[in-house]
């Protein structure tokens, strides 16, 4: 029993292909535009890069203020102090 087989026998004839190919529209060359490069005007160009810069820049002004501000939240919390010499943990010396 082969599952790939033709269910119409007669589906070849009449010049038909038998994976149904022979219905795709082939367009002329009349129906294909070429696309051709299009120049911007240089004043959106600019305007593009001013709009590029200054996202960067306000990028790195509220990154800049962010970081800062962690910093200082971190220093008011004392989150980032060192342990003391008397904590619980031994020093590394002790350990090796």
């Amino acid at each position: 029993m082969n599952p790939f087989s033709h269910q119409n026998p007669n589906s070849h004839k009449d010049n038909q292909s038998p994976n149904g190919l022979n219905n795709i529209h082939h367009p002329s060359e009349s129906d294909i535009e070429d696309l051709q490069f299009n120049e911007y005007d240089p004043r959106v160009v600019k305007n593009l890069k001013n709009s590029f810069l200054s996202l960067v820049v306000i990028g790195l002004v509220l990154g800049l203020f962010i970081a800062a501000g962690v910093i200082y939240i971190m220093n008011r919390f004392d989150i980032n102090a060192q342990p003391s010499n008397n904590s619980s943990i031994p020093p590394v010396q002790e350990l090796l």
